[in-house]
Protein backbone atom coordinates (compact mmCIF):
# COMPACT_ATOMS: atom_id res chain seq x y z
CA UNK A 1 0.00 0.00 0.00
CA UNK A 2 1.20 3.50 -0.76
CA UNK A 3 0.15 6.93 0.40
CA UNK A 4 0.83 9.36 -2.41
CA UNK A 5 -0.93 11.98 -4.45
CA UNK A 6 -2.38 10.91 -7.78
CA UNK A 7 -3.16 13.47 -10.44
CA UNK A 8 -6.69 13.18 -11.86
CA UNK A 9 -5.28 13.54 -15.35
CA UNK A 10 -4.53 9.83 -15.19
CA UNK A 11 -8.19 9.32 -16.12
CA UNK A 12 -8.74 6.51 -13.59
CA UNK A 13 -12.40 5.50 -13.80
CA UNK A 14 -14.91 5.39 -10.95
CA UNK A 15 -15.61 1.93 -9.59
CA UNK A 16 -19.00 0.60 -10.69
CA UNK A 17 -19.53 -3.03 -9.71
CA UNK A 18 -22.26 -3.41 -12.33
CA UNK A 19 -19.63 -3.14 -15.06
CA UNK A 20 -17.09 -5.63 -13.65
CA UNK A 21 -16.19 -8.90 -15.38
CA UNK A 22 -15.12 -11.97 -13.41
CA UNK A 23 -11.36 -12.57 -13.60
CA UNK A 24 -10.50 -9.23 -15.22
CA UNK A 25 -7.91 -6.75 -13.86
CA UNK A 26 -8.80 -3.11 -13.19
CA UNK A 27 -7.50 0.20 -11.84
CA UNK A 28 -10.38 2.12 -10.23
CA UNK A 29 -11.08 4.83 -7.71
CA UNK A 30 -13.47 4.19 -4.83
CA UNK A 31 -14.20 5.09 -1.20
CA UNK A 32 -12.59 3.20 1.71
CA UNK A 33 -15.39 2.76 4.26
CA UNK A 34 -13.56 0.48 6.69
CA UNK A 35 -10.93 -2.23 6.95
CA UNK A 36 -9.81 -5.08 9.16
CA UNK A 37 -6.66 -7.16 9.50
CA UNK A 38 -6.34 -10.92 9.83
CA UNK A 39 -4.00 -13.89 9.72
CA UNK A 40 -4.31 -16.94 7.49
CA UNK A 41 -3.86 -20.48 8.86
CA UNK A 42 -0.25 -20.17 7.73
CA UNK A 43 0.14 -17.03 9.92
CA UNK A 44 0.41 -14.77 6.89
CA UNK A 45 -1.10 -11.32 7.24
CA UNK A 46 -3.94 -10.03 5.05
CA UNK A 47 -6.27 -7.05 4.97
CA UNK A 48 -9.94 -6.83 4.07
CA UNK A 49 -10.97 -3.42 2.77
CA UNK A 50 -14.66 -2.53 2.69
CA UNK A 51 -14.91 -0.18 -0.26
CA UNK A 52 -17.85 1.59 -1.89
CA UNK A 53 -18.49 2.09 -5.58
CA UNK A 54 -20.01 5.19 -7.19
CA UNK A 55 -23.52 3.90 -6.41
CA UNK A 56 -22.71 3.44 -2.68
CA UNK A 57 -22.55 -0.37 -2.94
CA UNK A 58 -20.18 -1.99 -0.41
CA UNK A 59 -17.68 -4.53 -1.75
CA UNK A 60 -15.03 -6.56 0.09
CA UNK A 61 -11.51 -6.21 -1.31
CA UNK A 62 -8.72 -8.37 0.11
CA UNK A 63 -4.96 -7.97 0.00
CA UNK A 64 -3.05 -11.17 0.78
CA UNK A 65 0.58 -11.95 1.68
CA UNK A 66 1.21 -8.49 3.10
CA UNK A 67 4.94 -8.26 3.81
CA UNK A 68 5.09 -5.22 6.13
CA UNK A 69 1.98 -6.30 8.05
CA UNK A 70 2.26 -3.90 11.00
CA UNK A 71 3.33 -0.84 8.99
CA UNK A 72 0.61 -1.43 6.40
CA UNK A 73 -1.99 -1.38 9.18
CA UNK A 74 -0.96 2.19 9.99
CA UNK A 75 -1.20 3.06 6.29
CA UNK A 76 -4.70 1.56 6.07
CA UNK A 77 -5.78 3.60 9.11
CA UNK A 78 -4.72 6.82 7.37
CA UNK A 79 -6.70 5.91 4.23
CA UNK A 80 -9.95 5.07 6.05
CA UNK A 81 -12.90 7.33 5.07
CA UNK A 82 -10.97 8.66 2.08
CA UNK A 83 -10.94 8.28 -1.69
CA UNK A 84 -8.49 5.61 -2.84
CA UNK A 85 -7.22 4.11 -6.08
CA UNK A 86 -7.03 0.32 -6.16
CA UNK A 87 -5.48 -2.13 -8.60
CA UNK A 88 -7.31 -5.45 -8.39
CA UNK A 89 -8.63 -8.61 -10.00
CA UNK A 90 -12.43 -8.92 -9.91
CA UNK A 91 -13.89 -12.25 -8.80
CA UNK A 92 -17.21 -13.57 -7.51
CA UNK A 93 -17.09 -15.30 -4.11
CA UNK A 94 -20.10 -16.38 -2.02
CA UNK A 95 -22.43 -14.76 -4.52
CA UNK A 96 -20.84 -11.32 -4.31
CA UNK A 97 -18.04 -9.39 -5.92
CA UNK A 98 -14.79 -9.93 -4.00
CA UNK A 99 -11.77 -7.99 -5.23
CA UNK A 100 -8.22 -9.31 -4.93
CA UNK A 101 -6.13 -6.20 -4.35
CA UNK A 102 -2.65 -5.76 -5.79
CA UNK A 103 -2.18 -2.18 -4.63
CA UNK A 104 -4.14 0.55 -2.85
CA UNK A 105 -3.24 4.21 -2.41
CA UNK A 106 -4.82 7.56 -1.62
CA UNK A 107 -6.54 9.36 -4.50
CA UNK A 108 -6.31 13.17 -4.53
CA UNK A 109 -8.04 13.77 -7.85
CA UNK A 110 -11.70 14.61 -8.53
CA UNK A 111 -14.08 12.55 -6.42
CA UNK A 112 -17.83 12.68 -5.69
CA UNK A 113 -18.07 11.78 -1.99
CA UNK A 114 -21.87 12.15 -1.92
CA UNK A 115 -22.39 9.48 -4.57
CA UNK A 116 -19.94 7.04 -3.01
CA UNK A 117 -21.16 7.36 0.57
CA UNK A 118 -24.78 7.36 -0.53
CA UNK A 119 -27.93 8.26 1.37
CA UNK A 120 -30.33 5.88 3.10
CA UNK A 121 -34.05 6.10 2.36
CA UNK A 122 -36.57 7.05 5.04
CA UNK A 123 -39.86 8.84 5.66
CA UNK A 124 -39.98 10.42 9.10
CA UNK A 125 -42.94 12.82 9.32
CA UNK A 126 -44.94 10.45 11.56
CA UNK A 127 -41.86 9.51 13.56
CA UNK A 128 -40.98 13.14 14.24
CA UNK A 129 -44.54 13.90 15.34
CA UNK A 130 -44.59 11.02 17.84
CA UNK A 131 -41.15 11.94 19.18
CA UNK A 132 -42.12 15.57 19.69
CA UNK A 133 -45.32 14.57 21.49
CA UNK A 134 -43.34 12.34 23.88
CA UNK A 135 -40.35 14.60 24.58
CA UNK A 136 -41.50 18.11 23.54
CA UNK A 137 -38.43 18.55 21.34
CA UNK A 138 -37.15 17.63 17.89
CA UNK A 139 -35.16 14.50 17.03
CA UNK A 140 -31.38 14.86 17.21
CA UNK A 141 -30.34 16.33 13.81
CA UNK A 142 -27.17 14.20 13.89
CA UNK A 143 -29.36 11.16 13.16
CA UNK A 144 -29.84 12.49 9.62
CA UNK A 145 -26.25 13.45 8.85
CA UNK A 146 -24.18 10.70 10.49
CA UNK A 147 -23.27 7.40 8.85
CA UNK A 148 -22.03 4.12 10.29
CA UNK A 149 -20.29 1.26 8.44
CA UNK A 150 -22.66 -1.32 9.99
CA UNK A 151 -25.95 0.36 9.02
CA UNK A 152 -27.47 0.57 5.53
CA UNK A 153 -24.15 -0.13 3.83
CA UNK A 154 -22.54 2.90 5.44
CA UNK A 155 -25.01 5.36 3.90
CA UNK A 156 -25.69 8.80 5.36
CA UNK A 157 -28.88 8.71 7.43
CA UNK A 158 -28.64 4.97 8.00
CA UNK A 159 -29.46 5.42 11.68
CA UNK A 160 -32.62 7.47 11.11
CA UNK A 161 -33.71 4.89 8.52
CA UNK A 162 -33.31 2.08 11.08
CA UNK A 163 -35.05 4.21 13.73
CA UNK A 164 -38.02 4.97 11.48
CA UNK A 165 -38.57 1.44 10.28
CA UNK A 166 -38.03 -0.08 13.71
CA UNK A 167 -40.53 2.26 15.31
CA UNK A 168 -43.11 1.56 12.60
CA UNK A 169 -42.91 -2.13 13.50
CA UNK A 170 -42.84 -1.49 17.25
CA UNK A 171 -45.87 0.81 16.99
CA UNK A 172 -47.96 -2.07 15.69
CA UNK A 173 -47.88 -3.71 19.15
CA UNK A 174 -50.94 -1.86 20.44
CA UNK A 175 -51.89 -4.35 23.15
CA UNK A 176 -53.76 -3.71 26.39
CA UNK A 177 -51.15 -5.61 28.40
CA UNK A 178 -48.45 -3.15 27.29
CA UNK A 179 -48.01 0.44 28.39
CA UNK A 180 -47.25 1.56 24.85
CA UNK A 181 -46.29 5.11 25.83
CA UNK A 182 -43.65 3.83 28.24
CA UNK A 183 -42.51 1.33 25.60
CA UNK A 184 -42.14 4.10 23.02
CA UNK A 185 -40.30 6.42 25.41
CA UNK A 186 -38.00 3.57 26.37
CA UNK A 187 -37.38 2.86 22.68
CA UNK A 188 -36.30 6.42 21.85
CA UNK A 189 -34.11 6.79 24.94
CA UNK A 190 -32.40 3.46 24.25
CA UNK A 191 -31.92 4.27 20.58
CA UNK A 192 -30.23 7.54 21.51
CA UNK A 193 -27.85 5.55 23.70
CA UNK A 194 -27.34 3.12 20.81
CA UNK A 195 -26.54 6.06 18.52
CA UNK A 196 -23.86 7.25 20.96
CA UNK A 197 -22.50 3.70 21.14
CA UNK A 198 -22.27 3.50 17.33
CA UNK A 199 -20.30 6.75 17.28
CA UNK A 200 -17.86 5.25 19.78
CA UNK A 201 -17.64 2.06 17.71
CA UNK A 202 -16.93 4.08 14.57
CA UNK A 203 -14.12 5.89 16.40
CA UNK A 204 -12.56 3.06 18.43
CA UNK A 205 -13.46 -0.02 16.39
CA UNK A 206 -14.04 -2.09 19.54
CA UNK A 207 -15.82 -0.18 22.32
CA UNK A 208 -14.48 -0.83 25.85
CA UNK A 209 -17.20 -1.99 28.26
CA UNK A 210 -16.46 1.00 30.48
CA UNK A 211 -17.46 3.34 27.65
CA UNK A 212 -20.81 1.53 27.31
CA UNK A 213 -21.48 1.93 31.02
CA UNK A 214 -20.65 5.63 30.70
CA UNK A 215 -23.36 5.88 28.05
CA UNK A 216 -25.82 4.11 30.37
CA UNK A 217 -24.84 6.32 33.33
CA UNK A 218 -25.51 9.41 31.23
CA UNK A 219 -29.09 8.17 30.72
CA UNK A 220 -29.54 7.70 34.48
CA UNK A 221 -28.26 11.25 34.97
CA UNK A 222 -30.59 12.65 32.29
CA UNK A 223 -33.70 10.74 33.41
CA UNK A 224 -33.21 10.22 37.19
CA UNK A 225 -36.95 10.12 37.91
CA UNK A 226 -37.83 7.60 35.20
CA UNK A 227 -39.78 4.59 36.44
CA UNK A 228 -38.23 2.30 33.81
CA UNK A 229 -34.48 2.84 34.19
CA UNK A 230 -33.99 -0.90 34.70
CA UNK A 231 -35.74 -1.61 31.41
CA UNK A 232 -33.59 1.00 29.65
CA UNK A 233 -30.39 -0.51 31.07
CA UNK A 234 -31.51 -4.01 30.03
CA UNK A 235 -32.23 -2.84 26.48
CA UNK A 236 -29.03 -0.84 26.01
CA UNK A 237 -26.90 -3.74 27.24
CA UNK A 238 -28.63 -5.94 24.64
CA UNK A 239 -28.26 -3.46 21.78
CA UNK A 240 -24.54 -3.07 22.56
CA UNK A 241 -24.02 -6.86 22.74
CA UNK A 242 -23.02 -6.90 26.41
CA UNK A 243 -26.01 -9.01 27.49
CA UNK A 244 -29.09 -10.76 26.19
CA UNK A 245 -32.49 -9.04 26.48
CA UNK A 246 -34.61 -9.98 29.50
CA UNK A 247 -37.49 -7.55 30.09
CA UNK A 248 -40.35 -7.58 27.58
CA UNK A 249 -39.44 -4.03 26.46
CA UNK A 250 -35.89 -5.18 25.85
CA UNK A 251 -37.02 -8.20 23.84
CA UNK A 252 -39.39 -6.13 21.71
CA UNK A 253 -36.95 -3.29 21.04
CA UNK A 254 -33.84 -5.43 20.57
CA UNK A 255 -35.47 -7.92 18.19
CA UNK A 256 -37.25 -5.22 16.22
CA UNK A 257 -34.08 -3.17 15.75
CA UNK A 258 -31.89 -6.15 14.81
CA UNK A 259 -34.51 -7.49 12.41
CA UNK A 260 -34.70 -4.06 10.76
CA UNK A 261 -30.91 -3.88 10.47
CA UNK A 262 -30.83 -7.36 8.94
CA UNK A 263 -33.58 -6.63 6.41
CA UNK A 264 -31.92 -3.39 5.30
CA UNK A 265 -28.62 -5.24 5.00
CA UNK A 266 -30.29 -7.80 2.74
CA UNK A 267 -31.83 -5.08 0.58
CA UNK A 268 -28.53 -3.28 0.04
CA UNK A 269 -26.61 -6.54 -0.32
CA UNK A 270 -29.06 -7.69 -3.00
CA UNK A 271 -28.46 -4.43 -4.84
CA UNK A 272 -24.73 -5.20 -5.04
CA UNK A 273 -25.00 -8.87 -6.07
CA UNK A 274 -24.49 -10.07 -9.66
CA UNK A 275 -27.56 -11.59 -11.34
CA UNK A 276 -27.91 -15.34 -10.85
CA UNK A 277 -25.72 -15.44 -7.72
CA UNK A 278 -26.33 -16.84 -4.24
CA UNK A 279 -24.89 -15.46 -1.00
CA UNK A 280 -24.88 -16.87 2.54
CA UNK A 281 -24.90 -13.98 5.02
CA UNK A 282 -24.44 -13.79 8.78
CA UNK A 283 -27.17 -12.11 10.85
CA UNK A 284 -26.50 -9.32 13.34
CA UNK A 285 -27.71 -10.76 16.63
CA UNK A 286 -26.40 -12.70 19.61
CA UNK A 287 -26.67 -15.98 17.71
CA UNK A 288 -23.65 -15.21 15.58
CA UNK A 289 -23.87 -18.59 13.89
CA UNK A 290 -27.23 -17.73 12.29
CA UNK A 291 -27.08 -17.27 8.53
CA UNK A 292 -29.51 -16.50 5.75
CA UNK A 293 -29.35 -17.42 2.07
CA UNK A 294 -29.96 -14.69 -0.49
CA UNK A 295 -30.59 -15.61 -4.14
CA UNK A 296 -30.75 -13.00 -6.89
CA UNK A 297 -32.45 -13.97 -10.15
Amino acid sequence: MNIKSLDDCEQIMDLDINTLEDGKEYDKICYLLNYKAGLTKQDKGFYTFYIKDKNANVVAARMFDVKDYVDEGFTAMLMKSKAVKISFVAQIWNGSWSLVVKNIEIWNGNFSYENYIGKAEYSVDALEAVYESLFSQAINPEYYSEFFPTLCGGRIGGFISVLEKSFTQLYSYQLQSLNVQDLHRCFFICMDAYFNYLKLEKHFGIVPSQKVFEVINSIHFQYPESSYLNEITDTVLALTDLAKPQHIYSHLIYNTVKQTENMLELIYKNQAMPMGSTAVLAQSNHNSGDTVTLLKY
